[in-house]
């Protein structure tokens, strides 16, 4: 999806958000879904990750996401219909619903609509 270099990459970990400047210390993290920030030469790139792990080692990360999207190929619509599903699977009384699974997919879709906004915005 995305390979140069960077001057800095901000991801969400189950740590909460982190930072990874040149130099960082070799570190391995599970990673949320939510909007990556991608700093190349002064200008940000977002993408959307589905969760997934990062490594950062030797001045190089890699993100092995369960999916990956830019902002540009969000379909705005379908995000918020899988949001409200997402909602109403985890304020329903039901035994059979996942509910790990609705909250992962609520914060997908969560993250899918602020990549947009974010679009948007420019």
């Amino acid at each position: 999806m995305f390979k140069g270099e960077v001057d800095s990459l901000i991801v969400s970990s189950l740590v909460g958000r982190m930072q990874f400047l040149a130099n960082h210390t070799p570190y391995v993290a599970a990673l949320l879904p939510d909007v990556i920030k991608i700093t190349q030469d002064g200008f940000n790139k977002y993408a959307v990750i589905a969760g997934g792990f990062i490594e950062f080692l030797d001045n190089k990360a890699i993100i092995m996401a369960d999916a990956a999207e830019w902002p540009e190929e969000i379909d705005r619509e379908r995000a918020e219909e899988e949001l409200d599903r997402a909602r109403k699977k985890l304020i329903a009384k039901d035994e059979n619903v996942d509910y790990l699974k609705a909250k992962l997919k609520l914060m997908k879709a969560t993250a899918r609509l602020k990549a947009s906004d974010i679009l948007n915005k420019k």
